[in-house]
């Protein structure tokens, strides 16, 4: 048992785990918001205003805790995020649409379809984003 407690140290301080972590708060902020927002002024509406709050809690926190500042300033980083994120919010909104308005019903799944569609297409996003942001966003 005590070989496995470096390998855990290893991990949990690892760049990638915080970065899996300011992610999944992101995701909980954007989550959230986007079922307080979604009653007045819709599903896919939301989604879009939920994202861009995702994408400066997230910036804000791989600023922080997981990239060190780059040679660059803080707008071109913010920037940088932005364009990234473009491409997430593509992909995030097709994913989410798509299974909560298509594939959840075909396969007569009534729990919590938004949401759940919703969560499934920001954590699509987990891999590909770190690598982007490593070595795009954070340079």
């Amino acid at each position: 048992m005590m070989a496995s407690a470096p390998l855990l140290t290893r991990i949990i301080s690892s760049r990638f785990f915080r970065f899996l972590t300011a992610s999944g708060i992101s995701v909980i902020v954007n989550v959230t918001s986007r079922i307080a927002i979604a009653p007045y002024v819709g599903y896919l509406t939301s989604i879009i205003v939920s994202y861009i709050i995702g994408i400066l809690t997230a910036w804000t926190l791989n600023r922080i805790f997981v990239f060190k500042r780059s040679k660059g300033y803080a707008a071109a980083e913010l920037s940088r995020f932005i364009l990234v994120n473009i491409v997430g919010l593509a992909q995030v909104s097709a994913i989410s649409v798509l299974l909560a308005r298509h594939i959840f019903p075909s396969l007569a799944i009534q729990f919590h379809n938004e949401t759940t569609a919703h969560i499934i297409g920001l954590f699509t996003l987990s891999f590909t984003s770190y690598i982007l942001h490593k070595n795009f966003t954070f340079r």
